[in-house]
């Protein structure tokens, strides 16, 4: 979505639109300039959940369509008068599940020292959303494709019925688990300039609800992005859930590909995806790290050059690519930049 969802004055809705709630004081109004993206950004500091304020507005029936005046309400993530800001709901792609930590014992983590020497015990607790997102070498083998027939609708959000076009020869159950996805766009390496897959972003998940020649409907229960005609449907990608960060194979190196879509720059808590996977040795937990390179020390300045510029956790893997966090950066990151193996301090989060 990004900047997409601009203010459009002047456009005619399509469909019967939803009220806003009655008889409930708005929390902001939509003036001339504002987005959903802008609006998550400013007051939950994270513009990745506008499909959460999306779903809390459902009287916005296409996120990109919001007119001035129009009531935004916050819900428990608001700026209601005495919710501290550590108690709004915020989404973070990650977050740290030190030992002893009640989230930590809740998952059955250890409360002490590791047993493996991998680390200090900590854990990472991978959100949805980016977090999902992979590169893949070909366009992925569709079930099916949504497919607006019987209504016209631009997007969908969380909690609403999506139709779908089936696959020739696919056949679907009633319950079944879909993943959304769009996998149009291109990666091109930031070395050699040649393609390099396909960067996909995973819109969300489905259950199916009825199945007919041909066609099904599913039930959106979760949306990380605009959910659109013609995005695809795939097998079922679950969460990453919790991971415990561990060494890489030594040796290894590679890297950076690319950062989520209309990012060229990164830094901690931005996700990046990596040109090396599966069939490189690399697993979910490595830990990795970002060596200062010779352009770097020259723009330095006073910083300290003998420890590497980031830390990065990976996340998923794919054959010869994979998904990764940054936990920590100390420079903006790009694409084309180095990564190696991280060294047992890092690995231990030191």
């Amino acid at each position: 979505m990004r900047r997409a969802s601009a203010v459009l004055v002047g456009v005619v809705a399509l469909w019967t639109a939803i009220p806003a709630p009655a008889g409930q004081e708005a929390d902001h109004r939509v003036v001339r300039g504002d987005t959903l993206w802008d609006l998550s950004g400013h007051y939950w500091e994270d513009p990745w959940t506008w499909p959460e304020l999306w779903a809390l507005n459902p009287h916005f029936r296409n996120p990109h369509i919001i007119f001035p005046g129009d009531p935004i309400f916050l819900g428990r993530g608001g700026v209601e008068a005495g919710v501290p800001a550590e108690d709004r709901l915020v989404y973070l792609p990650w977050q740290r599940l030190e030992p002893g930590a009640p989230a930590a014992e809740a998952r059955g983590r250890p409360t002490g020292e590791d047993g493996d020497g991998s680390g200090d015990g900590f854990a990472v607790s991978v959100a949805r959303g980016r977090g999902l997102d992979f590169i893949s070498p070909r366009p992925l083998e569709r079930l099916g494709t949504v497919d607006n027939h019987y209504q016209i609708k631009v997007a969908y959000a969380t909690g609403e019925d999506v139709e779908l076009a089936l696959a020739p020869g696919v056949s679907l159950q009633p319950g079944e688990r879909l993943t959304l996805v769009d996998d149009s766009e291109r990666v091109l390496h930031p070395v050699t300039g040649r393609p390099d897959g396909y960067f996909v972003r995973v819109l969300g998940q489905l259950e199916v609800v009825s199945v007919e020649e041909g066609r099904a409907i599913g039930w959106l229960w979760e949306a990380y992005d605009a959910v659109e005609d013609g995005d695809g449907v795939v097998a079922y990608r679950g969460p990453v859930g919790e991971l415990r960060p561990h060494a890489a194979r030594p040796g290894l190196e590679g890297l950076i590909l690319r950062g989520a879509p209309g990012q060229i720059n990164f830094a901690s808590d931005d996700v990046v995806f990596l040109d090396r996977g599966a069939s490189h040795g690399l697993e979910p937990g490595a830990t990795l790290e970002i060596p200062v390179r010779k352009g770097r020390r020259e723009a330095q300045g006073l910083v300290d050059l003998r420890t590497p510029l980031a830390r990065l956790l990976v996340v998923a893997v794919e054959d010869a690519t994979a998904t990764s966090l940054i936990l920590d950066s100390r420079a903006a990151l790009e694409a084309g930049d180095r990564f190696v193996a991280a060294t047992p301090a890092a690995v231990a989060g030191r």
